[in-house]
């Protein structure tokens, strides 16, 4: 997977889409603008400012994990390290815990002073060291900039009407620099200096053999952060790390553990941290799990096709006979074109999922092989799942989230089941136990069934082996009428003894679904004659439609036929699922011809 990410960074990096090896993508929405001789101008509002946080994502120099430690940036830092500038309201904070006093007030507001300072003497330090040799013109002015004393009063002064000094240092927004209007980031001497110092940094690594590449190289001991993962730390979370004796092994030291050079380190982190950002690449995924994909080759017209077929908006929608289209040409291994983009079938495909654990990110699922085979096995998925009253391209989670309770504010899905359906869907597996397990929970909870979990069960029960031929022919996309299969048949009679209670008490609020559905399901010897008594009650009475009762009482009778003068004992769970689905059916067709049957009409049903 390491490897994986790290030849789509160079893919990426080829086609000017992600940051150069040394370079981060950070939101930086202010600009310290100052003249050759080191002297702030202005301040320059960069990117959106219209919205209540701005937003600027620009390539900037490495940013290292944040720190409690001093540890300047170069060129695009927070204004304690540009201005030597101090976050009053982070000391209000702290004064309102330590207690107001004259002596509180006074030593936090010197320690803040003092740490101020000693970041600004860092961040000039830093700049001296890496523009030393630098003659242009820009670079310059930045070392002038930096040997004056801070310019936090100036700045202050400098910002628009209405804005807040203290809003934007206590939200610790990044500042860049620019000379008389132009942005030293985009000075090429600036940035060479820049290369060939970040290049340069060996912080006395140890040396080992990388287990990406197999060469000898410089480890790096702590990885950067991914940020962006849905129920992570904002500050970001590890993929790799080590953080404790009983974690490592023969005396290695935190990432020594993993060995991965520097370069690479920062190639998969970077890629990660771009494809989470990106919306186009972050597919919807289930509970705290993210979902990432990617093409090999970069283009973004594959993940359009699978974020849509997922059942997400894609940048570029296409209508639904596009999609059908595509997915029936690549599943049989025929390139086909999309939106004017040839889509390759063998082109390489990799999906992605993570969850957070704390601090660490763990790999819930990771997919990779080619789009054709994909769109293949999607095309089964759906096909298996297809069923009269569902969606086509129905999204995956919409079916999931059948599987846990509706009232639940937060709905969590246990990664076993996450692992094992994406399993059945990227790879062609049969779906994991767990989907029927708690799918029949919230049926037996809920008391009703509706399109995704008719949807669930045949479809599980389609990839499973040994069933006899009776229940396979109930596992059809609509209404099996010529069915003689007793629990199928069941489910059908149970419905119509429904639609009975509700012709003869139009108004009724609570049904016999309610009270009967899970036992008749289960025991129908024991419900069955009650339900079937009950009925002939409601049919002697006045229906608003006679044609309706009429159609009733004659599907009543021929299912009745069917089912004899003994009704099952038990039902197994396989024989549950075929009630279930034969009750979907029926009610399924009720709502489908429920017109023709309030006029009186008697025509076919068959679809």
């Amino acid at each position: 997977m390491i490897e994986d990410l790290i030849s789509e960074y160079d893919v990426l990096e080829k086609q000017g889409k992600i940051p150069p090896y040394g370079w981060d993508i950070l939101n930086v929405p202010y600009a310290l603008n100052i003249d050759f001789d080191g002297r702030i101008i202005n301040i320059i509002h960069l990117g959106d400012h219209t919205k209540s946080k701005p937003v600027n994502n620009i390539p900037v120099p490495h940013h290292d994990k944040s720190s409690s430690n001093v540890l300047p940036h170069f060129l695009c830092d927070k204004a304690s390290y540009l201005l030597a500038d101090i976050d009053s309201r982070k000391i209000e904070d702290k004064i309102k815990k330590q207690g107001d006093t004259d002596v509180n007030r006074k030593n936090l507001q010197d320690k803040e002073r003092k740490r101020s300072q000693c970041c600004f003497e860092a961040s000039k330090a830093l700049h001296e060291k890496i523009l030393e040799n630098v003659t242009d013109e820009m670079a310059q002015a930045i070392r002038r900039f930096f040997r004056r004393d801070a310019q936090s009063d100036v700045a202050r002064k400098k910002i628009s009407d209405g804005e807040s000094w203290d809003n934007i240092i206590s939200h610790g927004y990044l500042f860049t620099i620019f000379v008389e209007g132009s942005p030293a980031l985009k000075n090429s001497a600036i940035r060479d200096a820049w290369d060939s110092f970040y290049q340069s940094i060996s912080d006395d690594r140890k040396k080992m053999m990388s287990l990406v590449t197999g060469e000898i190289t410089e480890i790096e001991k702590v990885h950067p952060p991914i940020k962006g993962i849905r129920g992570a730390q904002t500050s970001g979370a590890a993929l790799i790390s080590f953080n404790r004796p009983a974690f490592a092994s023969y005396n290695l030291d935190q990432c020594d553990n993993a060995p991965l050079g520097k370069e690479e380190a920062y190639k998969y982190t970077t890629v990660l941290n771009t494809l989470i950002a990106d919306d186009g690449h972050r597919i919807q995924g289930f509970g705290d799990t993210t979902i990432l994909c990617w093409a090999q080759n970069g283009e973004e017209v594959y993940r359009d096709a699978f974020a849509q077929i997922c059942g997400q908006k894609a940048s570029a929608p296409f209508d639904d006979q596009a999609l059908r289209n595509i997915v029936g040409k690549l599943a049989k291994g025929e390139a086909c074109k999309l939106d004017g983009h040839l889509l390759d079938p063998g082109e390489r495909f990799y999906i992605l999922g993570l969850t957070p654990n704390a601090a660490r990110l763990s790999v819930s699922f990771y997919f990779k092989n080619t789009f054709g085979f994909l769109m293949g096995n999607i095309n089964k998925h759906y096909s298996d799942s297809n069923i009269d009253g569902l969606k086509e391209y129905t999204s995956l989670w919409a079916l999931l989230y059948e599987t846990v309770n509706p009232n639940l504010t937060k709905k969590v899905l246990a990664q076993s089941l996450i692992r094992g359906v994406m399993d059945a869907v990227l790879k062609g597996y049969s779906y994991p136990r767990l989907l029927l397990t708690n799918t029949e929970l919230r049926i037996h909870a809920e008391r009703k069934m509706n399109q995704q979990k008719a949807a669930i069960l045949k479809a599980y029960y389609l990839r499973q082996k040994g069933l006899n031929s009776e229940f396979k022919e109930v596992l059809t996309v609509s209404l099996n009428e010529e069915s003689k299969y007793k629990p199928y048949v069941l489910g059908r009679l149970f419905s119509l003894y429904e639609q009975v209670q509700e012709g003869a008490n139009p108004s009724i609020n609570t049904t016999i679904r309610d009270k009967y559905f899970n036992s008749a399901a289960a025991t129908p010897a024991r419900i069955f004659p009650v339900l079937g008594k009950l009925s002939q009650k409601h049919l002697r009475k006045e229906f608003q439609y006679k044609g309706k009762k009429v159609f009733l009482e004659k599907q009543i009778e021929e299912l009745s036929e069917r089912i004899g003068d003994r009704y099952p004992e038990h039902l197994s769970m396989i024989e549950q699922g075929a009630f279930q689905l034969g009750y979907y059916f029926e009610n399924n067709r009720k709502y489908k011809k429920n017109e023709n049957l309030n006029n009186g009409m008697k025509e076919s049903t068959h679809e």
